[in-house]
């Protein structure tokens, strides 16, 4: 594989790394924050 195309690989293995440890605890912290599930 070609470097860029290695860097392309690696930072969407990462932004979606990070999207789905995040993504379980939005709901939780907008709760937290008062805000209910129609907001």
């Amino acid at each position: 594989m070609p470097v860029p195309m290695l860097r392309l690989a690696g930072f969407y293995f990462a932004y979606y790394a990070a999207l789905g440890a995040f993504t379980p605890y939005w709901s939780l912290y907008l709760q937290s924050q008062g805000m209910g599930v129609a907001a």
